[in-house]
């Protein structure tokens, strides 16, 4: 949280000082009352410094929920990354080479495993979709979450085995091998990864100009 410095403490205190002392002249004058200005410049220095406090808290817990997303989002994409890379290798060795059927299963798996880490990400980005609507970030976006969410499901879509039978694991290895080979959606996706990274990064500096005061 950024600290008051004492500038802004002389300020807050010297201005609720003034703005108290008016009002009991005003008070003394119009209605021939007498008020104790000190201890209503006290409480109302105290609300002033209390909301500033507040305020500052606000943009230092958002600020840092946005880096704990960005940061999990990074990670999911780098696993998600990982995983299909193994199982492109897999698909390339089952369908050109002899796959016994452990090979074929373990192919099947790793694209499981995709499908379970872009569920993940769906979910996170659910949640990135939430907080852009919540505090008005649309204009600092290039790519929308939306977006993403429907090129994830589309590649979830494309490697889904469900529940193969044994005897057509290698129709869906050859199957999963054309789509590989004829489909951009995964280079997609590491393009939408950098534009998330670059957006999340222009939230952060924003906020960061905001507690400055900028």
């Amino acid at each position: 949280m950024k600290k008051i410095s004492l500038l802004e403490l002389i300020v807050i205190g010297v201005g609720t000082l003034a703005v108290c002392f008016t009002i009991s002249k005003f008070v003394l004058c119009k209605f021939n009352m007498q008020t104790d200005f000190l201890s209503a410049s006290a409480t109302l220095f105290a609300a002033t410094l209390a909301y500033k406090l507040f305020n500052d808290w606000r943009q230092q817990f958002k600020a840092e929920m946005i880096e704990r997303l960005k940061d999990r989002l990074f990670t999911n994409f780098k696993n998600m990354e990982a995983i299909y890379s193994q199982l492109c290798v897999s698909v390339d060795q089952n369908r050109f080479g002899t796959p016994n059927d452990n090979d074929l299963l373990k192919t099947s798996l790793l694209a499981e495993k995709v499908n379970d880490n872009i569920d993940v990400l769906i979910v996170d980005f659910d949640f990135y979709e939430k907080i852009i609507i919540q505090y008005k970030f649309e204009s600092l976006i290039q790519i929308f979450p939306q977006e993403v969410k429907i090129n994830l499901k589309k590649i979830a879509v494309n490697l889904f085995c469900g529940h193969i039978e044994v005897t057509r694991v290698s129709q869906y290895i050859t199957e999963l091998g054309k789509y590989i080979d004829e489909n951009n959606d995964f280079l997609e996706a590491l393009k939408h990864k950098k534009q998330v990274n670059e957006d999340m990064q222009k939230i952060l500096l924003k906020l960061i100009d905001e507690q400055k005061g900028h």
